[in-house]
Formats: structure tokens, C-alpha cells, sequence
């Protein structure tokens, strides 16, 4: 059961495996750099006085004479950024009302000033990167220790960050500094309207001050708070993560429970306890089931935002150890696309896919918003025994993919980076299509090898910054040599295609009065899978099956059967989902009688009958 308010007791009872669970991240070898944070927050002026010291090494191979900073909250500068000029300002549902900032008063690096020789402009018209010379250069395996002393001024909650009324957004916020990559250049772009994620793990402390009345959730575990007047000063510790944000508002309340000892934290609106007990239930089913799939989720504590109905701007984001779900204040129950809880198995399954494989979002959407996608449908079809609906009316949630994606998105819009898509084509290439590519091969090949191959790639890349090579090796582990590149790489970043059609079917009635069909079938261009070819009776029983193999390009089979066939199905499992037309994968061989106009209006009100009536 969820429990309100207060934490104290329920934080004292998973405190013992908080600190196995952070000595098991140790064990993975420690991290490079270390944020301390302080946000102060004045929500009557939208604006953060903030502070950042932040101890930096030099991992790479190569000696450093500048260092690269992301400052994210300068893309609601003015119309000119590039963020605003990608998104013509409407992004998720909303348009920008108001702008925002971040401006830096100080920056030092070893107590030297580095902010009086930085360059902020390094694209035109853009202020969301700052590069600074070292006055020193910084040799392999030495540190440095960055100070700096910031304002940041929140825009009205547009696009993952600001504010609306009472509720208060606060995601990249801060000053942070480009990843490092291995040969010494940081690999540093401006923030992309369908981009933010790439950065270096870190261990952070971050202390969030904010009025009293004020309920705040923020990345990792809160380790205390102190109450100095009006306003309380709360601590919160997060390890081995690349990222954190929290949100604060007034007049919501928090609820707590612990899941596996992980102790999970929800904040939500007044009036929306249904719909929290659906988002409840997907963290509960969706940690152990992503746990057990993916690897334990290592951290002690997960903060769940459930957001009011005025900030859709920032619903549906995820954060280290820190996701902000979306949808109505009511539950609709066997429909989770309708009550929200999709949004949170999405979410949550980010804390793998982007979280703990901490690949780069910008230059490789796929292995974020793509494995993320298939992975919470995956979840919700775990959860609901298969397609989800109530009653008759059943969803296949792939299926409803599959038209998306073969519809609207070319071929060519794959394996893109993200700026280099249109907001249509990004939805429909990076989460539907590529979802679609993932299930194929998983209903092609069956799910115990696809599943090993997602657990390798997801264990073997904790901590890491992974490519699509990576998971090509993972799938070649699972599969055997050259998987990824035959199959994997042509479907999921291509644009490749597995389709197969019908070429001839032929009836005739054997010699021992049994019947006999021929099918002759080919294989389109594109990725070869396995597939079936299935005969079907008047009532639509199956009747016989026999495989196509994948190392086959054409089919050609004589099947018997002890009644008549009625159809011919190649692909009857719907494995093939990025199959673009699907008409030529059945022949009717009996066809059925037409009704008459008569019977088909007595059928149609008979349908209306069962529909409506009692």
C-alpha cells in the first residue's frame, strides 16, 4: 500500500539494502567527476540562484586545454536559438509563452577566473554550449576543481522544463560539462528540439531550498531536510548517474512504499488517486519485470511525478532515478494508453535504456527512444496477457505500430541523428519503427534469444556509453557471428524491409480423397526472417503449416489436408511486422458467400443489439 507524507520510518527500513545497493555500484569502478549542487528556489519570481562545484579528471588520452559546458536552460533565450528554430516553438502539445536563461556570475577552475575568456556563442545565435581555455593545461589521469555561481531564470513549462502555476519543472538546469571522449575532445553540441541526453557519469549532492509549503522530488535519495524558517533545505544523494533534475510544487502530496527495497516516492495533484494507484502498479510490475529482464536497478530510491492536467509540457521525461509520467486524474482500467500508465512503463524502462547504458541520445536516437519503446510494450503485453482492451475490443499495441510506421515513415528516415528528422518522421522512425524491427526478429526467432541478446547488451553496457555496434555484438553473442550485421543493423537503422508474398495457389482433390494445395511464395528485397505458410478452413481452423526458412528466397510446398482449404496465409503470426503490405500474404482458395443487403443490415443490428443492449 502506498503510505502518505512521511518517509522517516519506511527510509530506515531499506537503508540496509540502500547501502548494499551502493556498494554494489562501487563495484563497477568509480566515476571521474562529482557534482555539488544547491538550487535555491523563488517560485513567485521563476527563478533559481544556484551554485555548482564540481571536481573534473582527465579519463582521455590526451591533455586538455579547454573544457566544453552544456547550458540547456539558454534554448528559451529567444527565438534564436536552435532549439526554438527546430521546434518553431511548439514542442509536446505546447507553445512557448515565455522565455528563460541561465546566466553564469562566476567560473573558476583551481580558484583561476575562466569565465572572463569563455566563448558562449560557439553556433550562431545559440547560447546553450560555453567553452573555456585552461589557463593550465590539464594532463591524463590529473583534476581540476570548477566553481561557479548562477542564476537561472524558468520559462512557462514549454518543453521539459519550467513552470505552471504551483508546479515547478527543473530539469537541465544546471551548468554541465560535456562528455568526454576517450581521445580528448568533448563531444559538445547545442540543445536539439528532439535531443538533450549525453553526458559523463557523475556522483552528485544536490541541495534543493525551497518555501516550506512546497513538496519536492528530486534524482536520487533524499538524505535529510532542514527546516530554517519558511523554507526547508533537503539533501539529495544520487551516485553513478549522468544527469539530475526535481520538481517541486505546492498543495500535492507524496506517497512512499518500498518495491524490492527500492524506495519508491510519488508525487501527485490533488484528486488524482486512481489514476496514481495505475502508475503504482505499472513502477511495481515494471521494476521487477525490466530487473529481471535488464539487470537489478541499482539504486535505493526512484521518485514517480504524476503531473496536473495544465503541464503537459513536461509530461512523459525521464531523469536518473527520476521519471514524470502523464495522462488524465482518472484510471481506465484495461486501457493503459488511455489512463497514462504506458507513459510510466516508457519512463521507467528509460532508467535502462538512457539511464544505466548511457548511450548518445543525439547521434543514435534508436538505442534510447527505440530498445525504451519496445521495451514497455514488451511490459504492457507482459502485464496484460497480450494485447490490452476490455471486452471485445482488443488492441495490439504492435499492430497499431506496424500501420503508423509503414504509412508515414519513409525508408529512408533511419538511423539518423535526432536533429536530422522532422517531428513526425522522429516519432515514427525512432519509437514505432524501430520497435517494430526489434519485435520481428523477436517473433521471427522466438523470445529466449532475444531476450539474451537485450540482457547482454544491457549488463555488459552498464555504466558505458554504448553504439549501435554494442548491440550488434550483443545480438551476434545471442544469434551467432554476423547476426547483427545481416539482420539487426539492415532492420533497426537501415530502413530494411522483411516481406514475403504469395505467388500461385492450387487446389486439387487427391487419390485418397483428401485434398491437395500447392503454394508457390517469394521473398521481397530486404532482411530475410523466418516465417510460416498456414491453410485455414471455411471456419478459420487451421488445418496444416509448414516453415520457410530464412536461407530460402522462394517457397514451393504441396501440404494435405482432410478437408478443403479455404485460405492460404504466408506469415500467420505476424512476425514479419515491417511488411508493408500485407494483402499479398493471403488467398482466399473458397471465397464466402456474399450475404445479401438484407442479411447484412439483420447482422448489423444484431451487433448494435449486443453492444447496447443489457
Amino acid at each position: 500500500m502506498l503510505g502518505s507524507r512521511s518517509i522517516g520510518a519506511l527510509a530506515c527500513l531499506v537503508v540496509g539494502l540502500a547501502c548494499v545497493r551502493a556498494a554494489a555500484q562501487s563495484d563497477t569502478g568509480g566515476v571521474a567527476q562529482r557534482y555539488e549542487l544547491t538550487a535555491k528556489l523563488d517560485p513567485t519570481r521563476h527563478r533559481i540562484e544556484g551554485t555548482a562545484r564540481i571536481t573534473f579528471t582527465n579519463t582521455s588520452t590526451a591533455t586538455l586545454d579547454q573544457l566544453v559546458f552544456h547550458l540547456y536552460m539558454n534554448a528559451f533565450r529567444d527565438h534564436e536559438s536552435v532549439f526554438m528554430r527546430e521546434s518553431q516553438g511548439f514542442l509536446r502539445g505546447t507553445r512557448a509563452e515565455g522565455s528563460g536563461s541561465i546566466e553564469l556570475e562566476t567560473l573558476t577552475v583551481n580558484d583561476e577566473d575562466a569565465l572572463a575568456r569563455a566563448e558562449r556563442e560557439l553556433v550562431p545565435h545559440d547560447f546553450t554550449q560555453l567553452r573555456t581555455s585552461l589557463a593550465t593545461p590539464l594532463p591524463p589521469g590529473q583534476s581540476v576543481v570548477i566553481d561557479t555561481r548562477f542564476v537561472v531564470a524558468l520559462p512557462p513549462l514549454f518543453a521539459r522544463a519550467g513552470y505552471v502555476r504551483d508546479f515547478v519543472s527543473v530539469t537541465q538546469w544546471f551548468p554541465k560539462l560535456a562528455t568526454l571522449e576517450p581521445d580528448g575532445h568533448f563531444a559538445s553540441f547545442p540543445y536539439h528540439a528532439l535531443a538533450e541526453f549525453y553526458a559523463d557519469y557523475a556522483d552528485y549532492t544536490l541541495y534543493v531550498d525551497a518555501p516550506r509549503d512546497y513538496a519536492v522530488l528530486a534524482s536520487g535519495i533524499m538524505a535529510y531536510e532542514k527546516r530554517a524558517g519558511d523554507r526547508i533545505v533537503r539533501r539529495f544523494d544520487a551516485a553513478r548517474v549522468h544527469d539530475v533534475a526535481f520538481v517541486a510544487a505546492r498543495g500535492f502530496r507524496i506517497d512512499v512504499e518500498s518495491i524490492d527495497g527500492v524506495l519508491v516516492r510519488y508525487l501527485s495533484p490533488p484528486g488524482y488517486g486512481a489514476a496514481l494507484q495505475a502508475h503504482a502498479r505499472i513502477v511495481r510490475e515494471g521494476l521487477r519485470h525490466y530487473g529481471k529482464a535488464y539487470g537489478t536497478y541499482p539504486y535505493p530510491s526512484l521518485s514517480v511525478v504524476v503531473p496536473p492536467r495544465e503541464a503537459e509540457g513536461g509530461a512523459g521525461m525521464e531523469y536518473p532515478t527520476l521519471i514524470i509520467t502523464g495522462g488524465p486524474w482518472y484510471d481506465t482500467p484495461g486501457l493503459p494508453s488511455l489512463s497514462g500508465a504506458s507513459i510510466t512503463a516508457h519512463e521507467l524502462a528509460h532508467q535502462w535504456f538512457y539511464g544505466l547504458v548511457g548511450s548518445d541520445e543525439r547521434t543514435y536516437p534508436v538505442l534510447d527512444e527505440g530498445l525504451t519503446e519496445w521495451a514497455s510494450l514488451d511490459l504492457l503485453r507482459t502485464i496484460g496477457g497480450g494485447a490490452e482492451g476490455i471486452g471485445a475490443l482488443r488492441i495490439d499495441r504492435f499492430e497499431v505500430a506496424r500501420i503508423i510506421a509503414t504509412r508515414l515513415t519513409p525508408s529512408t528516415a533511419q538511423g539518423l541523428p535526432a536533429d536530422a528528422y522532422a517531428a513526425a518522421e522522429y516519432a515514427t522512425s525512432v519509437y514505432a519503427r524501430a520497435s517494430l524491427a526489434l519485435e520481428s526478429i523477436r517473433r521471427a526467432h522466438g523470445r529466449e534469444r532475444f531476450m539474451r541478446a537485450l540482457s547482454i547488451y544491457a549488463v555488459s553496457q552498464r555504466y558505458r556509453h554504448a553504439t549501435p555496434a554494442d548491440l550488434e555484438h550483443a545480438f551476434d553473442a545471442a544469434y551467432g557471428a554476423g547476426f547483427g550485421e545481416r539482420v539487426l543493423r539492415p532492420l533497426l537503422f537501415e530502413g530494411a524491409e522483411s516481406s514475403v508474398h504469395l505467388v500461385t495457389t492450387r487446389s486439387e482433390l487427391g487419390d485418397d480423397d483428401d485434398y491437395l494445395m500447392t503454394v508457390r511464395a517469394r521473398r521481397g528485397p530486404g532482411v530475410a526472417l523466418p516465417t510460416w505458410v498456414a491453410l485455414y478452413d471455411q471456419r478459420g481452423k487451421e488445418l496444416a503449416r509448414s516453415p520457410f526458412p530464412a536461407d530460402q528466397d522462394s517457397f514451393v510446398a504441396t501440404l494435405h489436408t482432410d478437408v478443403p482449404v479455404a485460405r492460404v496465409v504466408i506469415d500467420p503470426d505476424r512476425a514479419l511486422l515491417l511488411d508493408a503490405n500485407v494483402r499479398d500474404q493471403v488467398a482466399d482458395v473458397i471465397r464466402a458467400p456474399t450475404r445479401s443487403l438484407t442479411a447484412q443490415a439483420v447482422a448489423l443490428g444484431q451487433l448494435a443489439l449486443s453492444w447496447w443492449g443489457p
